[in-house]
């Protein structure tokens, strides 16, 4: 997990992670509560059975990232959005208006089945309306700047499981892996790799 904590007492505390475990969403939102804060906003994504790509049910949803990358993208996009909802300060120093506090993310990797948590977002505020609009942003940038990929795993056709595993052998779980039971997406980012020569 990458902790940033804020250097000055008005700046954002963030919390990103990547993780292979189920996420336990108490966590999260313990990551980005606070006396501070006003609100408290949570985002939960979580595998769905159904998809519009294809009309299988879907059993899993298979991720992978470019780990190093997708933990340096989860600070960036945290600290862009803090820093479209900043505290605001009176003429004194004084704190006018607490701005976003807290942003605690993470995005599980590897198998996730239907109807478990992909990925879980809190942001914390002095009011409501910043922590809802910066935690939608946090979920969108991520979604087009993570390098995060899924694949889908679909239910067997009825039928298909009796004659496949017959000819060929395979269990259920086997089988699942193929091309043609899986189809794998990337979110819409787009990064450039500089390697070193």
């Amino acid at each position: 997990m990458l902790m940033s904590f804020p250097l000055h007492p008005h700046e954002c505390a963030i919390a990103c992670s990547l993780t292979r475990d189920p996420i336990v969403i108490a966590d999260v939102i313990a990551l980005a509560s606070t006396p501070d804060a006003g609100a408290t906003s949570v985002f939960i994504g979580s595998s769905r059975a159904n998809t519009r790509t294809s009309e299988r049910a879907v059993r899993e949803l298979v991720y992978e990232a470019y780990d190093e990358m997708a933990m340096k993208e989860f600070n960036a996009i945290a600290r862009d959005v803090a820093s479209k909802f900043p505290a605001q300060l009176d003429a004194s120093g004084g704190v006018k208006r607490e701005g976003v506090v807290k942003i605690a993310l993470t995005h599980r990797l590897g198998r996730v089945r239907a109807g478990e948590a992909s990925v879980a977002c809190a942001v914390s505020s002095g009011h409501r309306a910043d922590a809802i609009r910066a935690c939608e942003e946090v979920v969108e940038m991520m979604k087009h700047r993570a390098p995060i990929w899924k694949k889908e795993v679909y239910e067997p056709v009825e039928g298909e499981e009796e004659e496949d595993a017959k000819d060929e052998g395979e269990t259920r779980e086997e089988r699942a892996t193929p091309d043609r039971d899986s189809k794998w997406m990337a979110n819409d980012c787009a990064f450039n790799v500089d390697i070193a020569s």
